[in-house]
């Protein structure tokens, strides 16, 4: 047989990955497992044990990806909200942006209450919770977590005033109508937790889509 047939023949090997992909996609493990874990066990009982255990890596994985459990939950709060701003921007970027006729503009915007209420009805979402009242024993901690949640309350601000802006010329109502609207989410949230009931949470986001549509017109 001719030296090129037989080289032909030999398997060819799986090209090895990356160190850095093998690299995120531990940290993106280590993120994951301390989502489920907050979500299922909450913030007392997600230990560095169970965290690892979940994403199937050491301990020693861990500190070299985040030092510390501390980091990790920070890690945390920002992969869960990219995931957010990526699921609303997917939908905003959809958005005409002539203007469209009213029957269009609130179709948009009752689309953009979905979005929302499709976010915080997942079970994930507890994680967020979870680490929001399990830091404040901790002040340095705890005054992180909320510095990244008003950071983060800015960045959903500028996406509804792109979605509810055309709506309305009052910038501050508008405004004022979102954190209205995530502080009626979070109550969904815990619903959902104690008693999961779609009928419910559905004539609940009704009741909000109506109460919305009422206020801009005000």
């Amino acid at each position: 047989m001719p030296e090129a047939a037989r080289v032909a023949e030999r398997p060819r090997l799986r090209p090895r990955r990356a160190q850095k992909d093998r690299s995120a996609e531990t940290r993106v493990a280590l993120i994951e497992g301390a989502l489920g874990a907050l979500a299922e066990v909450g913030y007392a009982r997600t230990t560095t044990a169970e965290i690892t255990r979940r994403a199937g890596v050491t301990t020693g994985a861990l500190q070299h990806h985040f030092g510390s459990k501390e980091d990790l939950i920070l890690a945390v709060l920002d992969y869960q909200f990219a995931e957010v701003v990526a699921r609303l921007e997917a939908f905003a970027s959809q958005l005409s942006v002539k203007q469209p006729k009213t029957s269009q503009i609130h179709q948009d915007w009752r689309g953009f209450i979905k979005v929302l209420s499709q976010i915080f009805g997942e079970a994930r979402y507890l994680a967020i919770w979870e680490v929001m009242l399990g830091t404040r024993a901790d002040s340095h901690l705890h005054a992180a977590v909320l510095q990244h949640r008003v950071k983060s309350l800015a960045v959903l601000e500028e996406l509804w005033i792109r979605v509810f802006g055309r709506l309305s010329s009052n910038r501050r109502r508008v405004a004022d109508l979102m954190h209205f609207t995530l502080a009626m989410m979070r109550g969904f949230v815990f619903y959902s937790a104690i008693e999961p009931d779609p009928a419910f949470f559905q004539r609940q986001l009704t009741l909000l889509e109506s109460f919305i549509a009422s206020a801009l017109n005000a």
